[in-house]
């Protein structure tokens, strides 16, 4: 009985702390702000944000969040400022992380006194409000109602990791063009072989040469039977020519007078004639030379297409073999798939939810205290899997029976000796939800077990049910526990353990659980077969 009355007392006081912790986060972190004036601005996101909370400035409360609502898609932050703290017009307003469990506060900064008799600050809607209102000479700071233009926008965790996703996704379509690119190049190189290689491309080269000997013969051909036609054309020439005889000689006269001047005029300028001469054939040397240079370099040329066309040297293997093609196909395709494989693992990593749980029960007949630290990995929604470390002061209970024979009086002696171990205990289980109903199958504090969670009131109460530890004692082990979600990530736990065999025992307590985002990072090394969810 006075044992009982130890175990009522101790749980009336951990219901009466549960209470008082559940009035001191409620009440007693609240700041309220007596005279003040009203100040909003628009963020993206504001989650972890509540009506009531503090707003911080340089680490000191200067003002509160009066309420929280949605305006052309952000979230609109209404904020009350004590009348002592002024806000110019370029104040900054941030949403700053507090703790692990999700919990943010507005920080703001006073920014820089300006005038707004300036013409570059006139067009500031904070400085037409407070030149309209004329408040304290038109000084530029935010008036009652303004709004806080300056927002620094937070970047969290998912962002990064969508981010990532993103440059995984455009990763995967550059390796789609490259492989597509290196099919073009494939293609014209076999065709490349085909035209110099080929017995086919030889037969097209031999007939441009057939017809090249055609077109001679058919020019003989056209010569031997215009030939009376040209003996004809001779006999009028010879004609015209002795009708234009006196003409030609008189020509002729003159052209002799000419010649006659021009070598007076030779003979005058023979040395600059003769270096004209010798330019003219230095010139015809330098043309020559030039040919013979082209027709090498036309030799060569031949020989290096008849050595790419028989697959010799670097690109005549690099046309003709399919080998390296076919290599370099095989490094795209692996590319692509390890491309698509990292940007399989980043979705999964992105979807990945690691809550934490931590749970403390008082056992009344036993008068110990049996702890819990569990993390639960959720790839989905419907499925997750648990691992749990349990500290149990009333550990393992082993009997172990030694039987002695003997020739006097008695003739046996039997011996029972019981070992009690206080290790610590594991629990290792694959859960899946259908409907309200969670089903659980594994191992149970270092035992093989199942269980069942059943959930109501929008998943604030919980009801489980455990069997593990068979054929340790008489009846399995069998535990039923109630969680109720008080407040946000914080429950009060009480039940029944071991309700088959005689070491029954009822306990209280609670339990905190919240989804730790910080572990993705760590998470990031685990084999991807546990977080890929299929």
């Amino acid at each position: 009985m006075r044992v009982l009355r130890h175990a009522v007392t101790v749980g009336i006081l951990t219901v009466g702390a549960a209470i008082g912790l559940y009035f001191a986060i409620a009440f007693v972190t609240q700041y309220e702000v007596e005279e003040g004036y009203r100040a909003w601005a628009l963020i993206d996101d504001a989650r972890g944000l509540v009506a009531r909370s503090r707003v911080l400035m340089a680490g000191i409360p200067v003002g509160t969040i009066e309420s929280l609502r949605l305006e052309s898609g952000k979230a609109r932050v209404n904020l009350v400022i004590r009348s002592d703290v002024l806000l110019f017009c370029d104040a900054t307003l941030a949403k700053e992380a507090t703790s692990l469990i999700g919990e943010y506060n507005v920080t703001l900064t006073q920014g820089v006194d300006e005038r707004c008799e300036k013409p570059e600050n006139r067009r500031l809607a904070c400085c037409e409000l407070c030149l309209a209102r004329a408040r304290r000479g038109g000084s530029c700071f935010i008036p009652d109602g303004g709004r806080i233009e300056n927002v620094i926008q937070s970047t969290s965790i998912d962002q990064v990791v969508q981010r990532a996703g993103n440059m995984a996704v455009d990763l995967q379509a550059i390796t789609a063009d490259v492989s597509g690119i290196v099919k073009d190049v494939r293609e014209v190189s076999r065709s490349a072989a085909e035209i110099f290689g080929s017995e086919e491309g030889r037969a097209q080269v031999q007939q441009v040469l057939d017809n090249i000997e055609q077109m001679s013969n058919d020019l003989r051909r056209l010569i031997d039977e215009n030939t009376g036609t040209v003996t004809s054309t001779l006999t009028n020439i010879q004609r015209i020519s002795e009708t234009v005889e006196p003409d030609v000689r008189s020509i002729l006269s003159d052209i002799r007078q000419v010649a006659s001047d021009l070598r007076e005029v030779v003979s005058g300028n023979r040395d600059t004639v003769t270096t004209g001469a010798e330019s003219i054939q230095r010139s015809l040397q330098t043309l020559e030379s030039a040919l013979g240079r082209l027709d090498r370099t036309l030799a060569t040329v031949e020989g290096t297409t008849d050595q790419v066309a028989e697959g010799q040297g670097t690109l005549g293997r690099l046309i003709t073999d399919d080998t390296l093609i076919n290599e370099v196909e095989g490094f795209v395709e692996e590319a692509h798939e390890v491309v698509t494989d990292a940007g399989d693992f980043v979705g999964s990593l992105t979807r990945l939810q690691t809550i934490v749980g931590l749970r403390s029960e008082y056992n009344f007949f036993a008068n110990t205290l049996k702890t819990y630290i569990s993390l639960r990995l959720q790839p989905k929604e419907d499925k997750y899997y648990l691992i749990e470390v349990v500290d149990d002061p009333r550990g393992s209970v082993n009997t172990i029976e030694r039987t002695t024979t003997s020739t006097d009086d008695p003739f046996y002696e039997r011996e029972v000796v019981t070992e009690r171990t206080s290790a610590l205990r594991f629990s290792v289980m694959f859960a899946r939800r259908i409907g309200f109903a969670t089903f659980r199958f594994g191992i149970k504090e270092s035992t093989g077990g199942l269980g069942v969670d059943l959930n109501f009131l929008a998943d604030a109460l919980e009801i489980s049910i455990d069997a593990f530890a068979i054929g340790t004692d008489v009846y399995p082990r069998l535990k039923f526990i109630a969680a109720l979600e008080f407040l946000r990530g914080l429950y009060i736990v009480g039940g029944a353990d071991d309700v088959l065999n005689a070491d029954r025992d009822f306990f209280i307590g609670a339990q905190l659980r919240f989804n730790d985002e910080d572990l993705k990072a760590i998470l990031s090394f685990a084999p991807t077969s546990m977080l890929s969810g299929n």
